[in-house]
């Protein structure tokens, strides 16, 4: 059996060997926009799987609207329990929305630790290497969407997160996004906390059909904002995305 390192280098490989950068990035400036969803069984019992598939499409139809954008705009939508084999960075006009896909069947533990540390390496190094290999300016967007806390990470903590999340932003090249769908409960702004995510770069939204989707509409908004020149993605990485009013 593999001691606790090696395994851990041995996922790490994985996950290298698993990406794959579109063809369309090379010689341009871009944008890479992970989307990575809750598909915890908490989503399917609140009858939610709908409306965050709507709000997941509106998200995308954001990104596709922009205009005038200097940079190129990658998307890839994951989910905390890997059912993400597969899903590279498509560049935006080739992405398909998500009702066409079956894959999305929320009805699992919440990894959140653990699924975000894996987007995380994946936007940061996918970036990376188009940077060495093209030689433009590569940015990446994570944006994490969750309704509930983390129950299911095993040894990955909070603490590693925060440090893959800090090493990122303090490169200026990476913006990370945590948006928590209210349960009555959790304290999102503390977990988003935890996980080094700036209190600023927070959105919690109801848990309502209006406000989920309305939430991921303007999540998509802002990163289509961001991804029109460095310029917009600096002041936005400034800035923040705000919280809805309704909640604390």
């Amino acid at each position: 059996m593999l001691d606790g390192n090696l395994q851990r280098w041995c996922t790490r490989i994985g996950y290298i060997m698993n990406i794959q950068l579109p063809r369309e990035i090379k010689g341009s400036d871009a944008v890479l926009v992970t989307l990575l969803l809750d598909d915890s069984d908490s989503i399917s019992a609140c009858r939610n799987v709908s409306v965050v598939t709507r709000g997941a499409n509106a998200f995308r139809e954001q990104l596709i609207r922009r205009g005038g954008s200097a940079m190129q705009a990658f998307l890839r939508v994951a989910t905390l329990n890997q059912r993400d084999v597969g899903r590279d960075f498509v560049v935006l006009s080739n992405t398909e929305p998500l009702e066409n896909d079956d894959w999305f069947r929320p009805g699992f533990n919440t990894p959140l630790f653990a699924a975000a540390r894996r987007a995380l390496y994946v936007s940061a190094e996918s970036a990376r290497r188009a940077r060495v290999w093209y030689s433009g300016d590569v940015l990446s967007i994570t944006v994490i969407v969750t309704d509930g806390a983390d129950n299911a990470s095993g040894d990955i903590t909070a603490q590693r997160v925060c440090r893959r999340v800090q090493k990122m932003l303090a490169t200026g090249h990476h913006m990370v996004v945590g948006c928590g769908v209210y349960d009555g409960a959790t304290d999102f702004h503390a977990v988003f906390r935890s996980m080094g995510i700036p209190d600023r770069m927070v959105m919690v939204m109801e848990r309502t059909d209006e406000d989920i989707e309305e939430g991921l509409t303007n999540l998509g908004r802002f990163a289509a904002a961001s991804t029109e020149n460095i310029g917009t993605f600096t002041q936005n990485l400034a800035a923040g995305v705000g919280s809805t009013p309704s909640v604390p």
